[in-house]
């Protein structure tokens, strides 16, 4: 499979589900891939109404309840206004 199929199928992929978790073994391209697809989410002509965020896994904890609830505290961590991450949660 050609490095222009597997990007597609990524994109393709990511736009059926609207979410996307990539494992792999250290050094089998996660990272490459992520930002590969992160790219293509910023040239996306409807991305004006978008935000592309790249949140690391390994700071989910056990206590979080939900996704909403570990990013309300991960995104001000990272730069985001608290109410900016609640305005951006709030619009999905």
């Amino acid at each position: 499979m050609s490095n222009e199929e597997i990007e597609e199928q990524l994109y393709q992929l990511f736009f059926k589900h609207q979410r996307l978790l990539i494992t792999g073994e250290p050094g089998a391209g996660k990272t490459y891939l992520l930002l590969l697809l992160a790219c293509q989410l910023l040239l996306e002509k409807d991305q004006v109404k978008k935000l592309t965020i790249i949140v690391d896994i390994a700071t989910w904890r056990p206590r979080f309840s939900s996704v909403e609830e570990w990013l309300l505290e991960l995104l001000p961590q990272i730069g985001f206004s608290k109410t900016l991450t609640r305005t951006l949660l709030e619009e999905n």
